[in-house]
């Protein structure tokens, strides 16, 4: 897969001498069958190996979304910018949106705990729509948050939620 992505054998050593090589191929392969161009490819790519080498990721180690946003804080200090380029802060969100979503898409990322009692469910429904359908993942944050406002509000009144759940055995 690096073959294909990056011209020079010393870098295409380095991207396949880093840990979590088969996670990180798997992910590549799924966008470039999405459709994704070289330089997003590259990107990506580039975003994996810092993360990998920054918090000297394992498999099935979970990592946490403030470890991520720290390894962001410290890739931005140490990049070199020309100066015609983009606002900093977005260096900073891209990679911590490309790490999160391949560590969502390889279960790795430590989610939050559950908020109510359909949490499961919902991310469930996160993980097919993510992985599935492939909607982007701001789309699929948005749904849910949306869904987890209207259900956490049907438990507040519990009125409404028994009319909801009368018919569900496991609501009692």
């Amino acid at each position: 897969m690096y073959a294909t992505i990056f011209s020079c054998p010393r870098a295409i050593d380095r991207y396949q001498s880093a840990p979590l090589l088969d996670e990180r191929t798997r992910y590549l392969s799924y966008w470039a069958e999405c459709g994704g161009k070289l330089n997003s490819l590259r990107s990506i790519a580039y975003y994996q190996l810092n993360l990998v080498n920054s918090l000297d990721l394992k498999a099935g180690v979970l990592v946490h979304r403030d470890q991520v946003e720290q390894a962001a804080r410290q890739w931005q200090k140490s990049i070199r910018r020309c100066n015609r380029t983009q606002s900093p802060g977005i260096y900073e969100r891209r990679y911590i949106h490309h790490s999160l979503r391949w560590l969502r898409f390889i279960d790795q990322l430590a989610e939050s705990k559950p908020r109510h009692k359909f949490d499961a469910e919902l991310q469930a429904f996160k993980r097919y729509a993510f992985r599935e359908r492939g909607w982007s993942d701001r789309y699929v944050t948005r749904i849910c948050f949306i869904v987890s406002t209207i259900v956490q509000s049907w438990m507040a009144r519990p009125f409404a939620c028994f009319f909801w759940c009368s018919t569900a055995p496991d609501c009692a």
